[in-house]
């Protein structure tokens, strides 16, 4: 009986509950009686979103492994305006213009695991991951059709364009064992990088998409209707070129709106007809009518019809090892003049354009530099001589040591505590002592760090940039010019800024001739944009009269290898072994970072280039084998984790790269080249 009394109630509820949402549908209906499908509608729309990104890419800034990310879920935003207008009895048609905030939050194991030395003297390896923050805003446009199935249900079906404002990420790295260990700055968490994603040479894109959303009216007041919408887009497009990353986004959210009533459609008298007098048909036709022809020269000296104006950009990217030895001179102990001093206008060791053997001269610049940014490292200077070539002053290592020891000190205020010399004989690996090269490469101050981001690697990056047409040349073409007082030639950016002005004569031609350097600041936050030239002319009775042509102004990137190879769609990464044994082709245990390095770098479609070299040092035919064994052996190396698509692998013997005359050329022509050419669309 309790369970029948209890359904009954359950019943009676229900009925309730029917009846006045039945009263309170009725009541919304009598206040929003006005309102049909034939008003107009303005508000306001703001919308909780579920940033879904998707793809793979990489932070990769040229050289270091940054980890690659693929997919996010992340929570965002968006909010605008809208308007919404009738164009059947049950088909509208609305626009929103909202900002919209799309930001990731990633996260990447670190596949590069070093060694690292616990207390107790055991070597384990460090695990981490990488977490990459995201910050992306757009400006998006929707326009969506929107179908009423009921007067008040709708489905709505459209496209959205979005327009980046914003493309900038932040990545840390967290260490995740052992549990002990921590950053030398502190934390198990530091900050690699945080900069603009066209800093690392891609482009952000627009966003177009296609948009499904439905919804549902509901008048709460007289001419005021609240929408709750739930909404899904799909992109198109990639957030950053040469990446498959995209950014789906499911949406909830609310729209108000006002209705407004149908404008009306006023129509406008038609014109009296009325005779023109014959002395004003006749100043009519004295007004000059502006034109132009444009025309480009390109290099080779062919002329074409129009203006592509292309900025060519040539990026040669290596990293260079650093060479920790400085010679000297016979009985010497004072650092020969090649070494850079201070003085030499040197500022940091980032993507420095020197040379291989340039950047080597920098060295105690570039190792009292890092000094400073690494408080805590210590390093040791090992002075060494060799007798055979006349170094009998026992004192010579100790001095020559303390030589390089006191210009770190001078120069760049590093403690005397944090440098220890010793003096030696010989150095432990000893070149050929029978000839004058050998007992030159012997007399020389070995560094050594206690970090090894003191010696590490330098990152060598060179861009070079050309402009093809080399001019474009603008003839004006003007009917009565005599009624022309001034004439002016200029070519303005997509913003606005002036690129090219000039005065021209009306029979005469202006001469553009493209800047490198103006193009790229034009270009540095888009590879495409329009131009435009614009011929103005003033008349006699000061009135202007101007005339324009749009241009393309694009921006094409390409990649060098050695000896000059130009590759166009893929990246070429350049990379050089810190040095092989003296006649051996041994690998040094110096080049583990750099080997851990090219094989994070390569992928399974990429062309590995191998190549051995070796000094002058010994005869042809013996160079010739011992560079082809160097290459040899590295390749075994680099395809034990992953084996790429192709592995090119020659010995070229003594050829000159570097000054054999010098005993750190002899060292830097002691080596493997290793050139990764990687498609852009697989990084």
């Amino acid at each position: 009986m309790l369970k029948l009394a209890m359904q009954k109630i359950k019943r009676a509820r229900i009925f309730e509950m029917i009846a006045l949402g039945a009263i309170l549908s009725s009541a919304a209906t009598t206040q929003a009686q006005d309102v049909q499908l034939k008003d107009w509608r303005l508000g306001v729309t703001g919308s909780a979103t579920l940033n879904m990104h998707s793809g793979e890419f990489s932070s990769y800034d040229g050289f270091i492994e940054c980890g690659s990310f693929s997919t996010a879920n992340t929570l965002g935003w968006m909010a605008g305006n809208a308007i919404w207008f009738p164009v059947m009895s049950n088909v509208a048609i609305s626009g929103r213009l909202q900002y919209y905030k799309a930001n990731g939050n990633f996260t990447s194991p670190n596949s590069v695991q070093p060694y690292v030395e616990m207390p107790d003297g055991s070597l384990v390896r460090m695990e981490s991951d990488y977490n990459l923050n995201t910050a992306l805003d757009y400006v998006n446009l929707d326009v969506l059709a929107q179908w009423y199935f009921t007067p008040k249900f709708f489905v709505g079906l459209g496209p959205t364009i979005g327009l980046n404002t914003r493309a900038a990420y932040e990545q840390n790295e967290v260490i995740m064992s052992p549990n002990v260990l921590e950053f030398s700055s502190g934390g198990k968490e530091r900050t690699i990088l945080a900069q603009q994603f066209s800093a690392n040479g891609g482009s952000v894109l627009l966003r177009a998409g296609l948009q499904l959303m439905v919804g549902y009216d509901i008048p709460v007041a007289d001419r005021l209707i609240v929408t709750p919408e739930l909404g899904y887009t799909y992109s198109f497009l990639n957030v950053v070129s040469n990446t498959t990353w995209k950014v789906n986004t499911a949406r909830a959210g609310v729209t108000i709106s006002y209705v407004l009533s149908a404008p009306e459609v006023i129509r406008e008298p038609a014109p009296e007809m009325r005779l023109v007098p014959q002395t004003a048909q006749v100043a009519a036709s004295v007004i000059p009518v502006v034109n132009m022809d444009v025309e480009s020269t390109l290099p080779s000296g062919e002329v074409l019809a129009g203006a592509d104006v292309v900025l060519m950009e040539t990026r040669c990217n290596e990293v260079v090892p650093l060479l920790p030895f400085v010679f000297f001179e016979t009985s010497n102990a004072t650092i020969p003049s090649r070494y850079f001093t201070k003085n030499s206008e040197f500022t940091s060791d980032a993507d420095m354009q020197d040379s291989a053997i340039g950047v080597y001269h920098h060295l105690l610049n570039i190792v009292g530099y890092r000094m400073q940014q690494f408080p805590d490292a210590t390093i040791s200077i090992v002075g060494h001589r060799e007798v055979a070539d006349g170094d009998a002053d026992s004192a010579l290592p100790v001095q020559r040591a303390l030589a390089v020891k006191q210009q770190l000190m001078t120069e760049w205020n590093i403690a005397d505590s944090r440098i220890r010399i010793l003096g030696r004989g010989l150095p432990a690996v000893v070149s050929n002592r029978k000839i004058t090269d050998g007992q030159m490469e012997n007399r020389r101050a070995e560094i050594s760090a206690s970090d090894p981001r003191i010696l590490a690697m330098v990152k060598r990056a060179d861009v070079k940039r050309e402009v093809e047409p080399a001019s474009v040349k603008i003839t004006p073409r003007i009917t009565n010019s005599s009624a022309v007082a001034q004439l002016q030639c200029t070519v303005l950016d997509a913003k606005g800024t002036s690129l090219y002005s000039s005065s021209v004569a009306t029979d005469g031609a202006a001469t553009w001739n493209p800047s490198a350097t103006a193009l790229a600041t034009t270009l540095a936050h888009s590879t495409s944009q329009r131009g435009i030239i614009s011929l103005t002319a003033t008349t006699n009775g000061q009135e202007k009269l101007i005339a324009e042509q749009s241009i393309p102004l694009r921006k094409r990137t390409r990649s060098m290898g050695f000896a000059d190879r130009v590759v166009n769609d893929s990246i070429v990464e350049q990379f050089r072994l810190i040095f092989c044994d003296f006649d051996s082709p041994a690998m040094s245990p110096f080049n583990q970072p750099m080997i851990d390095m090219i094989r994070s770098r390569m992928r399974t479609t990429s062309v590995v280039g191998i190549t051995g070299l070796t000094d002058r040092i010994g005869g042809a035919d013996y160079n010739l084998d011992l560079s082809s064994r160097r290459a040899e052996a590295l390749s075994d190396v680099v395809k034990e984790r992953i084996v790429p698509a192709k592995v090119i692998t020659k010995g070229i013997g003594a050829t000159l790269i570097h000054d054999n005359d010098l005993p750190e050329g002899r060292f830097y022509n002691r080596t493997v080249l290793i050139e990764i050419t990687t498609p852009v669309d697989a990084e």
